[in-house]
């Protein structure tokens, strides 16, 4: 569904052609065509109605009729032999296909089969650049000896390299491992170094960027696509041994490496901070460096092409974010490092993905925000709010312990002692709960002084719950019942001979 959304993104928000598009996002053209196509019968249009969740915008596209399996194959060898003609198309092949089979595939599914079944064959043709369109990104083979100064401790640090196609101006950074938070850092601050963003981002396959690799079936990191999404740029990987897709940064990396990296050799550095500084004055050289090639330089190049076509920054630098799938658990929660986060009750059984960054745990659904937290480092601990709870969870948190001790007041010293001796600071919601609950219960059931007398009773019994109070007033163990009682039956029980009887 999200590669769905990209394909309207890209075509009816960026203007991007078909191919392009379909190249960015790794699949077929004719799946983009496709997309397309059943978003304009739907009525669908960019940006999308943002109150439509991914669920029902799938089923706008993909009714539940088309989703049925079984459906006849054509025969795919006279496909791709009349493919070989002059003219010939899928779409005229596949409306042929429902003359003989009029409930047959779509032709969407029709195209992908097509896909599989034939073989490519690879082109290369010569790249144009278009001015702030695309920024290569890769590391230099090449490592630099850092010293860890509390340890002394040798580190090689890698070489982030990123350059324009078009003015072949050039950033580099070190950074001590090729890691997500590494990468992704490094692309921040590559945007800042720039001033502006490109419409493309040409990484390599790495782990960082590609969490699953090939042309066809490319699936971008989530915290890469994350990034690339807060700065509205395209991402699209080169393929995996295909350096002819990046040659910019290939050439980019050997010139890094031949005209920085090569001067370091011989100097010892004591921690990044001072690498990075030797690396930036080094690089404002490079890209200010006249050459037979460039003979205005990268710098000037960037200023008077580049530059102009970028786009603006974004509001505020990307926040390094992770990405994580889990189940509700029955208690309305989800877990982050040994720390429970609530969301909505209702959505108890269900899978949600989890963004989370140094400071916020948020919660999606559907793509759409549910909740959201402070990120907490207590482990063990929750962070609940009461809007994701039932009512009558509601009503437990309504029993704090100083709603507890009012209740005890209104019965009386015994009772505020007896609630004291419990300790409702360390009795659980539940409990407390419970506790205040059927306090108010036996004072519309007993009078005030016999349910203060059974207070009085179990706490000198050191009773550890309301329960034993209970149990006094069921069975008449409270002192105010038993002298009641003995008052009232001296002058009605019918075997109490009076003191005349002794006269």
């Amino acid at each position: 569904m999200k590669k769905i959304k990209k394909v309207l993104e890209y075509v009816l928000g960026e203007e991007m052609s078909q191919q392009k598009t379909a190249m960015a996002l790794g699949i077929a053209r004719s799946a983009v065509a496709d997309y397309l196509k059943r978003a304009s019968a739907a009525g669908l249009s960019w940006p999308l109605d943002e109150s439509l969740t991914d669920q029902e915008i799938e089923d706008l596209l993909f009714p539940v009729s088309e989703k049925k399996k079984g459906l006849p194959q054509p025969d795919w060898n006279y496909i791709h032999n009349e493919m070989k003609r002059r003219g010939a198309t899928l779409m005229v092949l596949h409306e042929e296909y429902l003359q003989t089979y009029p409930s047959g595939m779509r032709y969407r599914r029709f195209c992908e089969l097509y896909k599989k079944f034939k073989k490519t064959v690879p082109t290369s043709m010569r790249q144009i650049h278009v001015a702030g369109e695309k920024i290569f990104v890769d590391y230099a083979g090449h490592t630099v000896d850092v010293v860890v100064p509390k340890t002394g401790e040798i580190r090689k640090a890698q070489v982030f390299v990123a350059t324009f196609g078009a003015s072949n101006y050039t950033y580099a950074e070190a950074t001590w491992d090729q890691k997500r938070p590494s990468w992704i850092g490094s692309h921040v601050r590559m945007f800042e170094y720039f001033g502006g963003v490109p419409k493309y981002l040409i990484p390599d396959n790495l782990k960082s960027a590609v969490t699953v690799a090939g042309w066809r079936n490319l699936v971008l990191n989530r915290t890469y696509q994350d990034m690339a999404d807060h700065y509205r740029v395209i991402v699209e990987p080169g393929r995996p041994g295909r350096p002819k897709d990046k040659p910019k940064v290939e050439k980019s990396v050997q010139v890094v490496e031949r005209w920085i990296l090569f001067r370091l050799r011989n100097m010892t550095f004591f921690g990044l901070h001072e690498l990075n500084h030797e690396i930036s004055r080094l690089l404002e050289e490079l890209n200010s460096r006249k050459t037979k090639r460039i003979p205005t330089g990268r710098k000037q190049i960037f200023e008077e092409l580049d530059k102009p076509a970028l786009r603006p920054l974004a509001a505020q630098p990307y926040q390094y974010s992770e990405f994580r799938t889990q189940r509700v658990q029955p208690d309305y929660t989800v877990s982050i490092n040994n720390h429970a986060y609530s969301v909505p009750h209702t959505y108890i059984g269900r899978s949600v993905d989890i963004r989370i960054t140094e400071r916020m745990i948020e919660i999606l659904a559907d793509g759409q925000r549910i909740a959201s937290h402070p990120r907490s480092s207590v482990v063990g601990g929750a962070t609940l709010s009461e809007s994701h709870m039932p009512d009558n969870h509601k009503k437990i948190r309504e029993w704090s312990p100083d709603r507890l001790l009012d209740v005890a007041k209104f019965i009386g010293a015994d009772a505020v002692a007896f609630i004291k001796f419990l300790n409702p600071e360390a009795l659980s919601e539940i409990s407390r709960y419970k506790t205040g609950t059927r306090l108010v219960t036996l004072s519309n059931e007993y009078p005030q002084g016999r349910l203060n007398a059974a207070c009085l009773r179990a706490l000198k019994a050191k009773a550890n719950g309301i329960e034993q109070v209970e149990n006094i007033l069921k069975n008449n163990l409270d002192p105010s019942s038993k002298s009641t009682q003995l008052e009232d039956g001296l002058s009605e029980h019918e075997n109490v001979r009076g003191p005349e009887y002794y006269n």
